[in-house]
């Protein structure tokens, strides 16, 4: 039998698909399809295999209008099909990054690379975020033949995007890691994000030394009531948890120690007069009275705390007498434990009085209406000086005259519901 007649008898009986080289095989919505570097074998009765003409292949089974993470996709030749799977895409990777590196950094020569831990995020256009299986990347740079304290490994998704992280090739194991010295920061304020800084970590060794590590050679988890909460739920920074204690865990392979944080839901900074508060303005000659105002803390969320103690405040215009006419600065000193800064603060604050030659007697107010604005909100009346407009209050004195007295000093009470819209009125 010739070679004509063997090619005659020899015939197709499947095909199969690698897109192993496939230039493209995630696309965005409304891209069309690229068949460059896919290859079709064809598999015959003699048990031969053949790379088939590319040009003799139709593709079926391609949408791009809308979102699909396994698209499935089948080539056709003569009777003959296989199938493989495309994504499609509704944003573009735009990078990858480690946010967790493996357990496991340290390596004795000889050893195999272990990506348990690792967890790899991936980035797109769109700001949207989205985890990576560790079997989908691939991974260059591993030689453990050689000792090295520093070796880098290139973790790679879709060719395109690439992150690295760090291990050591060391003579040695970990037999135990220590925090020499804690971060410079231990308590938070919701929102914030964990901070390093200051850290110290010793690492003992089986040979009997002792390593300053690198932040590259261990791995950080927060803890919760004992779960961790950067293996079982992907919670990378404190940055989103609600105010509470918590752990960091500092691990090197098997080894591991730890310490505690604290997340403040809001904290004391500083004191705050309400305008409710007890009047401010005085007759010449009148002893003044720190006595006859009520302090608060001033909370980081804006709102009040509790009330100061008179006894934790002071002014050196306490208990004495008012001899200067007009606006007179009062400055409060104050010490108080920030708890942020884990530390005392002491702060000034200042405030402002009216002293008069003589005793008031009353008061008239009229609102401005600022000329930006086209009337005050409905429902909202104008309790104070803003963009809406502007209140003059005359303080009028036993004497018959009068003076300016600034509005921050009074506080407003309505008889009058319909006041709005740049309606003047008085008010005593």
């Amino acid at each position: 039998m010739d070679i004509a007649e063997i090619e005659r008898n020899t015939v197709l009986e499947a095909i199969t698909v690698d897109v192993s080289n496939a230039e493209k095989l995630s696309y965005l919505i409304g891209d069309s399809f690229n068949s460059n570097g896919i290859i079709i074998y064809g598999m015959y009765s003699d048990g031969s295999i053949k790379e088939e003409d590319s040009r003799l292949i139709e593709y079926k089974g391609f949408s791009s209008e809308t979102a699909n993470e396994a698209l499935n996709r089948t080539a056709v030749l003569g009777q003959f099909s296989a199938s493989f799977n495309i994504t499609i895409l509704d944003a573009a990777i735009t990078s990858i990054e480690i946010k967790q590196k493996p357990k496991k950094l340290y390596y004795l020569p000889g050893e195999a690379l272990e990506l348990d831990g690792m967890l790899v995020l991936a980035n797109y256009t769109n700001g949207t975020q989205k985890w990576i299986e560790n079997k989908d990347c691939e991974i260059s740079g591993f030689d453990s033949t050689a000792v090295t304290p520093q070796q880098i490994i290139t973790v790679s998704y879709m060719k395109d995007f690439k992150a690295t992280f760090i291990v050591a090739i060391q003579p040695f194991d970990v037999e135990e890691i220590k925090i020499n010295k804690l971060p410079n920061h231990l308590f938070y304020t919701k929102g914030d994000s964990l901070s390093l800084e200051g850290i110290e970590v010793f690492a003992k060794n089986t040979d009997g030394s002792v390593l300053k590590l690198e932040s590259y050679l261990f791995q950080v988890s927060i803890i919760s009531n004992d779960i961790d909460l950067t293996l079982t739920e992907q919670i990378m920074d404190i940055s989103g948890l609600d105010a509470g204690d918590y752990y960091i865990k500092v691990s090197v392979n098997t080894c591991s120690d730890s310490f505690q944080i604290h997340i403040l839901d809001t904290y004391q900074i500083g004191i705050a007069l309400p305008n409710t508060n007890a009047g401010r303005i005085y007759c010449k000659g009148e002893i003044f009275k720190l006595s006859d105002y009520s302090f608060y803390q001033k909370m980081s969320n804006g709102e009040l705390g509790e009330k100061i103690p008179y006894d934790e405040i002071s002014s050196d215009m306490d208990g004495k007498n008012l001899n200067t006419e007009g606006i007179t600065t009062i400055s409060v000193t104050y010490t108080f434990f920030h708890r942020l800064k884990q530390a005392d603060e002491t702060i000034v604050y200042n405030f402002e009085i009216c002293v008069a030659k003589t005793k008031l007697v009353n008061i008239t107010a009229v609102w401005t209406q600022g000329s930006t604005q086209n009337g005050y909100p409905l429902g909202i009346k104008p309790t104070a000086n803003s963009e809406y407009g502007s209140w003059a209050v005359n303080g009028i004195l036993l004497d018959g005259t009068s003076i300016a007295i600034p509005a921050d000093y009074c506080t407003f009470e309505f008889e009058d519901e319909n006041l709005r819209n740049g309606k003047s009125n008085k008010r005593n």
